[in-house]
């Protein structure tokens, strides 16, 4: 690359990065897009102009992450996802809309590779080789139900959740024991633990008419239904967790 053209790279980087800064600082503000050649960093995380992008609204399994196959074994989920990841983008130009960042400062974004019109972070999820970050969005919920139906990606064996698998690996480098069971021996079936306390998303709701009655993911008064502690509601990570404490599932 000759100087012009690398001070013309570089001035793009320093806009879209200050621009980006400002974008999250402005309550309110309108989405802004940012575009060019993207680098993958992990199954949910790209560099786009120099500038790090978290796919919102989905988790894939960490880089060194293994995970259980169909007829036993393991086999390396995290690199996987890495390459599906890679060979999707193909070397074309991808954008993404952001208007906010995470406490990584990374830029919280949906973004599309080419002339695609499904987004990265839906072929992630549609494709197995992420799973739907309901701590922070349910977007993409039904979309990981049907790949989990197929067994595609991570869903063709037992698995960590990636959240679980951080945790666990922090844990680990602490001398904290959080798990009784090993990695691979918890299967990750549609009614699994999600998470450990405030990523469990199984809600326990209490009607007024006293009947205790818990929501799943997915489901059409999921979204509406809010949690009140106070009042004894609570969060499950798994449905025979809700079960066994008195609540019944949702019909709908």
């Amino acid at each position: 690359m000759d100087r012009g053209g690398f001070r013309k790279t570089a001035c793009a980087k320093t806009l879209a990065a200050m621009a980006f800064s400002l974008l999250a600082t402005v309550p309110g503000a309108k989405a802004a897009e940012i575009s060019g050649l993207a680098i993958v960093e992990d199954g949910d995380t790209i560099y786009v102009l120099g500038l790090p992008v978290r796919l919102y609204g989905i988790d894939a399994p960490e880089s060194r992450q293994q995970c259980g196959g169909a007829n036993g074994g393991a086999w390396d989920c995290g690199q996987a996802a890495i390459g599906a990841l890679e060979e999707k983008i193909a070397g074309r130009d991808v954008r993404c809309r952001s208007n906010e960042t995470d406490k990584y400062k990374r830029l919280l974004a949906e973004c599309h590779a080419g002339a695609d019109k499904e987004s990265l972070n839906a072929w992630a999820i549609r494709n197995g080789w992420s799973v739907a970050f309901v701590k922070y969005s349910s977007k993409y919920v039904a979309l990981e139900m049907q790949a989990r139906k197929k067994a595609l990606g991570v869903w063709r064996g037992p698995f960590d959740m990636p959240w679980n698998y951080r945790a666990q690996r922090s844990a680990i480098e602490t001398g904290v024991r959080l798990f009784d069971t090993p990695v691979l021996q918890r299967s990750a079936s549609v009614s699994d633990t999600r998470g450990l306390s405030g990523e469990c998303v199984i809600k326990g709701n209490i009607s007024k008419s006293g009947e205790r009655i818990y929501h799943m993911p997915g489901q059409r008064w999921y979204s509406k239904t809010k949690i009140n502690a106070a009042a004894g509601e609570r969060w499950f990570c798994s449905e025979d967790e809700a079960r066994s404490a008195g609540w019944r599932p949702a019909k709908v």
